[in-house]
Order: structure tokens, then C-alpha cells, then sequence
């Protein structure tokens, strides 16, 4: 199987981002390491070690004003993903996904992560408001999360990944 071939290219409607994170969350779900590669690409390795095992995965998940991609909870953490291919941040989008976050938070580390087919830079305000609220933020591509899980399958044999 060559190298651009994977699950998430084959078993996919292309440019739908909606089912990407669903995939996604079934994948985190399914797999406890992958929920922790996805952790650990948002927060660093000292949250991701702390529960990632232990979380709790929802997708499209309302909030006033809206839904979130994706919502990882657990007893140390909250993270939102934000999951976009062809489209941008909508004006608003961040600022109103960070200022739940500060709601949620009930002293667990919080994040908000967007994942992104280019490069994606937020908004100058949400940066400096996550920076102030102490909300773990990052801004990633989907080939970081990719070269993440690779880890995951090295010694692997292709039998064994199925």
C-alpha cells in the first residue's frame, strides 16, 4: 500500500470536513493511543499522559451560537477541534469557541486546536485571549496529527493493521 493511502483518503467523501472528524472521533474512540496522539499534539506530553485514556469524544456538539467539530473531555482536560479543508474561521468562530472554554474549564487544562488542510494562522485577538485565559491553543495542519500517528503503526505489519 503506498504511503498516500490510508484510511482517511479512501473510506471518505474528499473536502468533507464534517465526516474527516468523524472518522477522526471514531478513531480516537476506537484506539486510546490515537485519542492520546491527538491530546498530546494539543497540549504537549504532560496532559496527554495524565487521562488521555479516559475521555469522553462528541461530535458536533451544540453550543449557544453554534457546534463544535469535535469536544474531548476528561477529569484533567477540555480540548476542542476545530476541523477545516477548504474553508476559513468564520469572524467570530475562535473568540466564541475560547469564551465556552472559560465556562467549561472547572480547573482542568483547556485547548482549543484547529486542524487544517494549509496553514492557518488565528486571528491576533484569540491568540492573545487564549494566551490571557491560559487556554492551551495551537493552530495545526492535518499532516502534524498525520506524522503523530505514524508512530503509532512503526514495526507494524501491514496484516497486523487491519
Amino acid at each position: 500500500m503506498t504511503g498516500d493511502r490510508n484510511l482517511f483518503s479512501i473510506g471518505r467523501v474528499r473536502h468533507d470536513e464534517d465526516q474527516l472528524t468523524e472518522m477522526l472521533a471514531w478513531l480516537a474512540s476506537a484506539v486510546p493511543e490515537v485519542a492520546g496522539k491527538l491530546v498530546e499534539l494539543a497540549f504537549g506530553s504532560d496532559v496527554a499522559a495524565a487521562d488521555s485514556a479516559d475521555v469522553q469524544i462528541s461530535t458536533q456538539y451544540g453550543i449557544a451560537g453554534g457546534r463544535l467539530d469535535a469536544l474531548i473531555e476528561s477529569p484533567s482536560f477540555v480540548l476542542i477541534v476545530e476541523s477545516k479543508l477548504w474553508s476559513g474561521y468564520g469572524g467570530d468562530q475562535l473568540s466564541k469557541y475560547l469564551e465556552w472554554l472559560c465556562d467549561r474549564r472547572d480547573g482542568r487544562a483547556c485547548g482549543l486546536m484547529t486542524l487544517t488542510k494549509f496553514e492557518a494562522p488565528w486571528p491576533a485577538d484569540d491568540e492573545a485571549f487564549a494566551d490571557r485565559e491560559g487556554i492551551a491553543r495551537g493552530s495545526r495542519m492535518w499532516e502534524d496529527l498525520y506524522e503523530r500517528l505514524l508512530s503509532l503503526t512503526e514495526g507494524a505489519e501491514p496484516a497486523d493493521l487491519v
